[in-house]
């Protein structure tokens, strides 16, 4: 809680430096995610890295001498509070808008979205739900289809895992529940076995240690555990408490610090694929990775560098049109196609959905590795 405190006294004080730099009306963007109860981690990374991309680009002379102004709301992880400040951004005149962090919140507003033609483009909404479609939804993140079939495929070509049980909060049931049935079909196209399922709901009064015991009894190969950072690392240190050597997989979105930090030793060896690589050596990753260090004290993670990268995606479409209506935006970003990244270019295809390629990552001594 110090380090958000923190974060958000950085965010007021660099909000109002901005606002002073020009005599510019500025361009108005919103950006929106959960930045407060139990998976705010995820979002106050993100507001980070768009308001670091934001600093670049006014620091580089905005657009045809405009600054860029992000007006950022607290989605709470709640639909009718993901609801209620879209609408406000909207009302605000924001050319698109930045966000969400989650899918649940991103399918609880598409139907708005799409109805008053504003541009969402969400870093980490990672839901097929909103795959190849002609709306006004553009992602940073792969989709999780691929993250799951890549998980099932590591799991049992790496691993030589038969049997896995899938452990997932209904919180997020909008992705989790399709993650379930994404990784079970690609598992079980490779002769696996999904043993057993179990569900919890997040910021419920839940006891992990009694979520796990069933596992004594179905004794899998390995498990999967579909859920926040924090619920994730509480999980993982009961299974941990029955077995010490069953292979455990994560889904990418819990594989923040908090994980570490609240899982502790319980969380050394667990596995996750992703497409970014926290201990990159490329020089524009070292530096984002420095100035975000420096400005916000946060260590990146993907939410910060998808967020980061969406900021630029609108940038660059905003240099490239002659207007600032969202289908305008839309199409400039469709046929730009490729744009840069931190590490790799960002690839999407006609509706806005990118490509990835997924990589195995271990965590290792508090650290995220990956695996060769």
């Amino acid at each position: 809680m110090k380090k958000i405190y923190v974060v958000n006294i950085l965010y007021m004080l660099f909000m109002l430096f901005l606002m002073g730099c020009s005599s510019e009306q500025p361009i108005k963007i919103g950006f929106v995610a959960g930045l407060s109860g139990r998976m705010s981690e995820l979002g106050v990374s993100e507001r980070a890295g768009a308001l670091l991309a934001v600093e670049e680009i006014n620091a580089s002379g905005g657009i045809n001498g405009r600054l860029l102004e992000l007006i950022v709301k607290d989605d709470q992880n709640d639909p009718e509070v993901a609801l209620r400040v879209d609408q406000e951004l909207i009302d605000e005149e924001v050319v698109a808008i930045i966000g969400h962090a989650t899918s649940t919140m991103s399918l609880a507003v598409i139907p708005l979205i799409n109805q008053q033609e504003m541009l969402l483009i969400a870093p980490t909404a990672s839901t097929p739900r909103l795959s190849g479609l002609d709306d006004f939804f553009i992602r940073i993140t792969p989709v999780s289809d691929a993250e799951m079939t890549a998980i099932a495929e590591f799991a049992m070509h790496n691993f030589k895992l038969n049997t896995m049980s899938v452990i997932y909060d209904l919180a997020n049931k909008d992705l989790t529940e399709t993650n379930l049935n994404d990784f079970q079909s690609a598992y079980e196209s490779l002769s696996g076995t999904v043993a057993s399922t179990i569900t919890f709901t997040s910021g419920t009064n839940t006891s992990f240690s009694t979520l796990v015991t069933p596992l004594k009894d179905t004794k899998p190969d390995g498990i999967l555990i579909l859920a926040g950072s924090i619920d994730a690392a509480l999980i993982s240190q009961q299974i941990r408490k029955l077995d010490t050597d069953t292979p455990i997989f994560m889904a990418g979105w819990a594989t923040t610090t908090d994980l570490i930090q609240h899982g502790g030793q319980a969380v050394e060896g667990i596995n996750f694929v992703q497409v970014v690589d926290m201990n990159s050596q490329e020089p524009a990753f070292v530096a984002f990775a420095e100035k975000l260090e420096t400005t916000f004290n946060l260590e990146p993670n993907f939410g910060a560098i998808y967020a980061y990268q969406a900021v630029y995606m609108l940038y660059t479409a905003m240099q490239n049109t002659t207007d600032y209506e969202a289908a305008t935006l839309k199409r400039a970003i469709i046929e730009q196609q490729i744009f840069p990244g931190l590490q790799n270019d960002l690839v999407i295809d006609e509706f806005g959905d990118p490509t990835g390629n997924f990589k195995l990552f271990t965590i290792k001594d508090g650290i995220f590795v990956k695996e060769e």
